[in-house]
């Protein structure tokens, strides 16, 4: 039987990808406690919430577990008119996303992405998950701040049954990222964030993330050299919404 070519290729669904990466973020404070330490921290909260907020949502997390969700559900759909799936038992496909504004927009953003994925089945040669990588960097300057960052990513797709309204989601998520100030307000800083995520799951339909939370490490320096280190949750609401909340301290409102 001949295989059905990549569906991200073959349809829109690499547009779709593209339109919620070039969305840009913004985050809030939802809650702030005062801090009584005399120290002032290395990186304060607000600005580690927003490396977190450009890790996570300008062409990171979000856009890749949507776009994975994009990609899943048109294959499953295409093998299911063709009336003929348990061949796909372990078909593989990769490709490359790519994706920059005008040279001179603000703000200004770019994603360049390699991405590949297996079909995984159970013993009875039904669907049972997508495994899906990512790699890549993406780039982003506003009129505050430039962001460069790199990242590497796993995700395990289930709940592919017709049984299932929602995919589920099991996420790993490495980011690497310069924030260069443009601002003397806002100060310069190296991340390392580690985001780790357990049945996140994405509504069928829509394919937005509705429901779910994120185990997040995040630690790094400033531009004088000092270290920083912080821990926190992120907790999706849906809507195109979450907070990031940081253990021991302040919530940050994030959306998409």
């Amino acid at each position: 039987m001949k295989r059905m070519s990549n569906p991200l290729l073959r349809s829109k669904a690499a547009l779709y990808f593209l339109c919620v990466a070039a969305g840009i973020s913004v985050f809030a404070p939802a809650c702030k406690k005062d801090d009584k330490d005399s120290a002032e921290p290395a990186v304060s909260q607000a600005e580690v919430a927003t490396a977190v907020s450009s890790a996570v949502t300008n062409g990171g997390v979000v856009a890749q577990t949507e776009q994975a969700a994009q990609t899943a559900s048109l294959y499953i759909a295409a093998r299911k008119a063709a009336k003929a799936t348990t061949d796909d038992c372990g078909f593989s496909d990769n490709g490359e996303i790519k994706f920059a504004s005008e040279t001179n927009a603000t703000p200004y953003f770019s994603i360049d992405y390699t991405y590949n994925y297996v079909l995984k089945c159970d013993a009875n040669q039904s669907f049972q998950s997508f495994n899906f990588t990512f790699a890549g960097k993406t780039s982003m300057v506003t009129t505050k701040m430039a962001i460069a960052d790199t990242s590497a990513a796993t995700f395990s797709v289930t709940g592919l049954s017709d049984a299932s309204n929602s995919l589920v989601f099991n996420q790993a998520f490495d980011n690497k990222a310069n924030l260069v100030s443009k601002d003397a307000a806002v100060q310069s800083f190296y991340s390392v964030l580690k985001y780790t995520a357990t049945d996140v799951t994405v509504d069928k339909s829509t394919l937005q993330i509705v429901s779910g939370t994120a185990a997040v490490k995040i630690s790094g320096t400033n531009a004088a050299g000092k270290s920083f280190s912080y821990e926190g949750t992120i907790t999706y609401k849906g809507n195109r919404k979450a907070v990031f909340t940081i253990s021991g301290g302040s919530s940050f409102d994030l959306t998409w």
